[in-house]
Parts: C-alpha cells; sequence; structure tokens
C-alpha cells in the first residue's frame, strides 16, 4: 500500500472513530507526502533540546512513582536510556570545528563519559538493560542496588532503589538529574 493509501486510510478511520465514539472532531493535517518522507521517525523531538526536555520529563515521572515499585525500576532505566541518548543528539549538532576534534561518534561518546560521571553510570544503565549484560568495556564498580528498607505493619517489604559506582551509594533521582544537569550546560555552552 502507498503512502497516500495509508493517509486516506488513516483519515477515514479517524473520522469514523470520532463519529461513533462521540468524539469531537479534529482536524488532522497530514503533511504533503514528500515532506512525510523526509521527517523523522521520532514525533516531535527533532533537536538535542527537545530530547533534553523528553529526559527532563522522564526524571519528573519518576519521582512521582514511590521508589519501591517496579514502575520505579523501569522509570530509571527509561531515563537512563534517554540519558545516554542526548550522545546522539547532541552529535548530531556538533559544529565543523568539534566534528573535527570527533570524527567518529564512539570518540564523542567516550569523551562525555570521562566527562560526566553521571553519564558514565547512565551510559552502564541503558546498555545493561538494552542487552541484559554489557561485553562493551563494561566498568566492573558501577552497579544497581535494590535494599529492603523496612517492613511495613502489614508484611510488606518496601524496598529502596540505589546505584553504586565503588565508591559511594546514589539515589536514581541524584543520578539522573546529575546527567541532565550536564546535558543542558553542555547544550548552553554549545548553543545548541
Amino acid at each position: 500500500m502507498d503512502l497516500q493509501t495509508s493517509i486516506t486510510l488513516l483519515l477515514y478511520n479517524l473520522e469514523f472513530n470520532n463519529h461513533f465514539l462521540g468524539m469531537n472532531k479534529r482536524t488532522v493535517v497530514i503533511p504533503q507526502p514528500s515532506s512525510f518522507l523526509e521527517q523523522y521517525k521520532t514525533f516531535s523531538l527533532r533537536r538535542a533540546r527537545d530530547q533534553l526536555l523528553k529526559l527532563e520529563w522522564d526524571i519528573a515521572q519518576l519521582q512521582t512513582i514511590p521508589s519501591h515499585t517496579i514502575e520505579h525500576h523501569y522509570q530509571a532505566i527509561n531515563c537512563a536510556i534517554a540519558a545516554w541518548q542526548m550522545c546522539d543528539w547532541v552529535y548530531a549538532e556538533l559544529n565543523q570545528s568539534m566534528r573535527l576534534e570527533f570524527p567518529r561518534e564512539r570518540k564523542f561518546r567516550d569523551h562525555i563519559k570521562a566527562q560526566c560521571h553521571w553519564l558514565k553510570i547512565c551510559r552502564e544503565l541503558a546498555d545493561a538493560s538494552k542487552h541484559r549484560h554489557l561485553t562493551d568495556s563494561p566498568s566492573p564498580d558501577i552497579s544497581t542496588l535494590t535494599v529492603d528498607v523496612y517492613v511495613t505493619p502489614s508484611g510488606e517489604e518496601i524496598t529502596q532503589m540505589f546505584v553504586y559506582d565503588g565508591q559511594a551509594i546514589y539515589s536514581t533521582e541524584q543520578v539522573m538529574w546529575g546527567a541532565h544537569d550536564f546535558w543542558e550546560q553542555y547544550c548552553d555552552e554549545l548553543v545548541i
């Protein structure tokens, strides 16, 4: 099925659903197929700053979820992934002189890990959650900890999640905000 036919069917389905579900009709603007094909596949994320705002939103969500729940663990992984993916977004917007310094994205990633301890941790969490374990230069010092903090009167065990880097223990929020703050300052300095 070609793109124009797919768009037509999408619009028909939206109108059908709006009619039978009693939803207010909304005007749906679909870009012309030629410009549509040139769009990213990232919904509204277009620039590094957009990804940074997403990271900020992810961390805000993390803070609303009770830290002893599995949902908190899932959201912490989402935050780590978003923080580490910022490398891709920022690298894409580097100016020519920065590109000469970092001709390959791998070199840029290594530079970022050396500059920001929080992102070194996020890289470990993001890649380990994606691949189950790390095979590419894992840090033996970085790990996650789930600690039983107390038992409620009803017998429910309340756990707390932490990150350990071989020297100190950090809350997930501390790691994620540290990564966010690094990227915010980095983007400000690069004016991206």
